[in-house]
């Protein structure tokens, strides 16, 4: 879906539909660089795996992380639908937010 997308040039709804896991993988991978830690040895520090160890259940965590994926997916059908750079723009700064906000809420965990 997501070539399919790119190749008929709705580079932003290909890029929204899987941005929560390159946004996770990526601030991981740059967080363990920085760390200077083994980026090849396993580990648990994906923010799923943090908002586990800080309160929230699996079941917390999977919903949420759909209903962000229908938006994103919703996000991607406006900006491929209509094919406009500020749409394209405004998507991808919706999504990008609302990926930043459910990682920042995975990270600080429960209160």
């Amino acid at each position: 879906m997501m070539l399919l997308l790119a190749g008929q040039g709705h580079l932003v709804a290909a890029l929204l539909l899987p941005l929560y896991y390159l946004a996770d993988a990526t601030v991981t991978l740059g967080r363990r660089l920085v760390q200077r830690e083994a980026i090849w040895e396993a580990h648990r520090t994906h923010f799923y795996q943090l908002a586990t160890d800080r309160g929230f259940t699996v079941s917390e965590i999977v919903i949420r992380v759909f209903v962000l994926n229908v938006a994103l997916a919703a996000l991607a059908l406006v900006s491929a639908i209509e094919p406009d750079a500020r749409v394209d723009a405004a998507t991808l700064a919706l999504g990008s937010a609302l990926v930043a906000w459910l990682l920042l809420i995975f990270a600080r965990g429960k209160r």
